[in-house]
């Protein structure tokens, strides 16, 4: 039977999967699937079904029991490139400036020499060795930014639900919000900066008469750095969700199935600005020049099994009609269905599960393609207290991150948190939750 059941929800997920061809990074939703490496499509708890699998409410749910989560919070960030780094640097050292302070000495000092009639390239070597080695730093410095990014994750949300074999209803409001940050390197930039390289570099003893002579024609050498072109660009979206789930639970095979379904209000608020990188100094924070407002509907769909009693299967679509938005200044970025696939194991004190996004999330805007596989393992070492563990698997970029949780539960109150850490990822997660 288990095999049945499998074979039917994969040839659902072989239906659906060409419709993912441009979507943002499947979010965690909970504290509890965060702690499992981002797991839950199979075994979520019923409280928070209607964020992570709505058919959830009604599998495995009391008749008599009702769930208020506030709040449900989650925030990743992502800087996989160490462009912070990169950048304290570029502002520590300020290369851009140290190059053209080089680039004046020179010019300077030839212009000077021009004028007296009087080649002394002894006097003029060391500020050519500054003109080389500022215009090599600054090369090196730029090259740290080229196809890295920045991102931010995340979500706060709220549920009011009665889960129920029979009809399990819920009432939900979530705001997340899935941003990126980059720098982008011209070419342009590039080669200004070789160009003024080679310039000093083809400046030596046995042919400085000759540079000076050509140089005397321009009187100068040319300073890149007020021409420079490349940029610094973000994008986020920022999206509050109303809507209610339903889920009903059947039986096929003799085995527990349920389906849920979640229509939701969406209010989108975009975020799209870009700066030359010379300008940042003169930064102002002015989110009403970058950002635009819509409006729209969507859904989430899902499917989940209980399968001889022990093993759990789920499957999830979240934003199931593809939908494409226009930024302030033109770009799009579009939110079209993701396909999470997921399975468990539950013992008495411990249970194991994983999931695994189907298809690709290729980006909404600027942050990298990804596609998770997430596992994690929970053990409840007394009545009260959870212990979690897990781990999480980029496919596209190889990344992994390890992440851990626990949840507490005091009578009808309930605490779950959750953290992740690796070197260039950092993320929390807190949820409260009442059961009454």
């Amino acid at each position: 039977m288990l095999t049945r059941i499998f074979r039917d929800i994969l040839g659902i997920v072989a239906f659906a999967a060409p419709l993912s061809t441009l979507a943002a990074p499947f979010l965690v939703y909970d504290a509890r699937s965060m702690g499992l490496g981002g797991a839950g499509v199979a075994i979520v708890d019923n409280a928070n079904a209607a964020l992570v699998n709505p058919a959830l409410l009604g599998l495995n749910a009391r008749h008599d029991r009702f769930n208020l989560v506030v709040p449900s919070a989650t925030l990743m960030l992502s800087d996989r490139g160490n462009i912070r780094g990169a950048w304290a640097d570029y502002k520590r050292n300020a290369y851009d400036e140290k190059v053209s302070a080089s680039v004046k000495s020179f010019n300077t000092e030839v212009q000077r020499q021009i004028g007296l009639g009087t080649p002394d390239y002894v006097a003029l070597s060391p500020l050519r060795d500054d003109v080389v080695a500022n215009s090599r730093a600054m090369l090196a410095v730029l090259e740290r930014f080229s196809d890295h990014w920045l991102g931010v994750q995340g979500n706060a949300g709220a549920v009011l639900g009665a889960p129920d074999p029979d009809y399990g209803v819920s009432l939900f409001w979530n705001t997340w919000a899935v941003g990126g940050a980059k720098i982008e390197i011209t070419s342009q930039d590039v080669d200004l900066l070789n160009t003024l390289l080679n310039t000093a570099e083809s400046v030596t003893p046995q042919n400085y008469q000759t540079i000076l002579d050509a140089l005397a024609l321009s009187q100068r050498v040319t300073d890149p750095t007020d021409k420079l072109l490349s940029n610094f660009q973000g994008r986020m979206s920022s999206v509050k969700e109303y809507g209610f789930a339903l889920a009903r639970q059947t039986h096929w095979f003799g085995e527990d199935i349920a389906f849920g379904f979640s229509p939701k209000v969406l209010d989108i608020t975009l975020y799209d600005y870009k700066y030359v990188v010379r300008d940042l100094k003169k930064f102002a924070w002015k989110p009403e020049q970058w950002k635009s407002n819509q409006n729209d509907l969507n859904a989430d769909v899902g499917v989940a099994a209980r399968v001889h009693g022990d093993y759990y299967i789920g499957m999830v679509a979240k934003n199931v009609f593809a939908r494409s938005y226009t930024t302030r200044f033109g770009n799009t970025i579009s939110f079209n269905p993701q396909w999470r696939l997921g399975a468990a194991y539950t013992a008495q004190a411990w249970l194991v599960t994983a999931d695994f996004d189907v298809v690709p999330n290729i980006p909404a805007s600027l942050e990298s393609r990804s596609q998770f596989l997430g596992a994690g393992v929970e053990w409840r070492t007394y009545s009260w207290l959870k212990l979690r563990i897990g781990m999480r698997h980029d496919v596209e970029t190889q990344g992994d991150v390890f992440t851990t949780g626990m949840g507490i539960a005091l009578w009808s109150l309930h605490l779950d948190t959750a953290v992740v850490v690796n070197k260039n990822e950092l993320g929390a997660a807190l949820q409260l939750g009442v059961v009454f």
